[in-house]
């Protein structure tokens, strides 16, 4: 309980403005302002589309079915401490009934790849494992000579992921994993969290 408290001290998800939840109890924002978030650019990394598509599929109703049970997001490593907490709180919001939209597609938009820490509920305050926590140590101690450590640093991998549903409903979902060690986790949805 204790490290729950510190992570959402620690993490302070910045909501986009024109969310509203009880207009918009599953997407959070209007139709109109998701379908501006269709046009990414090609990606040129390669990934298992047919795999990951299936993982999508399961993931997108793992999470509805959260929400709908106001279940804590902290409870399972599938969304970022950010996204956590956004949509916890939004779950004690929302008052209306959500129905289950059908994913009709599911299209990848965009796959990218950046050298950052991927945080996560399962990590120390939502920052660090073990590994990470002593590499940050070691690059401290040694400042500006800290490049020579920059191999330990992980990779995080990026998914932009469309999903077509049925009435003519879009989604947007941000994934990421570290590639060196995690599981896929939802960073942000229809980008209701502004970095």
């Amino acid at each position: 309980m204790i490290h729950k408290n510190l992570i959402k001290i620690i993490h302070h998800p910045t909501i986009n403005p024109l969310t509203c939840v009880n207009k918009y109890p599953w997407g959070f924002l209007p139709q109109k302002y998701i379908n501006t978030l269709l046009n990414r650019r090609k990606y040129y990394i390669e990934l298992d589309e047919d795999e990951f598509k299936k993982g999508c599929h399961q993931a997108y109703y793992t999470v509805l079915d959260y929400y709908k049970k106001k279940q804590n997001f902290f409870e399972k490593n599938m969304t970022t401490p950010s996204l956590s907490i956004s949509l916890n709180y939004f779950a004690g919001k929302n008052t209306q009934k959500i129905e289950y939209p059908i994913i009709e597609n599911i299209q990848i938009l965009d796959v990218m790849e950046i050298r950052e820490y991927t945080s996560s509920n399962d990590k120390i305050l939502g920052l660090w494992n073990a590994v990470e926590m002593k590499t940050e140590f070691y690059n401290g101690m040694l400042g500006p000579e800290k490049d020579l450590f920059l191999c330990n640093m992980p990779y995080k991998q990026i998914v932009v992921v469309h999903f077509e549903c049925s009435n003519k409903r879009n989604d947007v979902w941000i994934l990421e994993r570290d590639l060196l060690v995690g599981d896929w986790q939802i960073n942000n949805i229809n980008n209701i969290l502004i970095n």
